[in-house]
């Protein structure tokens, strides 16, 4: 159920109706609730790479090795337009480990981290992997603008290569 509400007029008594919202992510008043915020990052995620997850396969095989740590849980997709992998701490404590392609990333307790791989912005520029929360892209004529973000003091670490200028960046901070 996404949202609470009422059914009045269903018992019999006319002056009492059932509320019900079993916890719903939007409230029968239409507040929102915490889980709200997590669909919709979800849904973000989703809408903005379509082409990942509404035609990918399972790669967990492919990159069950990718993290040094072996406390994680990795589940994977991958499509022609490149690949996201979600480490999975269920564990009380973060987990901080280093990544087989490079960079780092840590895993708060009881909660996922994507590291994406491999995506392809533009036909020349790839984004090779990222630990770093993507929030959405956008291309505008020439111009390609990925929004990432993540708390203060949270490192952060991409690659991102391109074919016909040859150069590899990688930004860590």
């Amino acid at each position: 159920m996404f949202h609470g509400g009422s059914n009045f007029g269903f018992d019999n008594d006319n002056d009492l109706g059932a509320s019900y919202d079993y916890g719903a992510p939007v409230g029968e008043a239409g507040d929102l609730r915490p889980s709200y915020y997590s669909f919709k990052r979800a849904a973000q995620l989703a809408t903005t790479f379509p082409e990942i997850f509404a035609n990918s396969n399972n790669a967990d095989k492919e990159f069950a090795n990718i993290a040094a740590d072996n406390r994680l849980k990795v589940h994977a997709r991958r499509s022609a337009a490149g690949a996201f992998v979600f480490l999975e701490n269920e564990d009380s404590a973060a987990i901080t480990t280093t990544l087989k392609d490079g960079g780092s990333t840590t895993v708060p307790p009881h909660r996922l981290a994507a590291a994406v791989k491999e995506l392809r912005l533009t036909p020349d520029i790839t984004l090779d992997w990222s630990t770093t929360a993507i929030l959405g892209q956008l291309q505008q004529g020439a111009v390609h603008t990925i929004i990432m973000y993540g708390r203060i003091g949270e490192k952060v670490n991409s690659r991102f290569r391109s074919k016909t200028l040859g150069f590899t960046a990688t930004r860590s901070s």
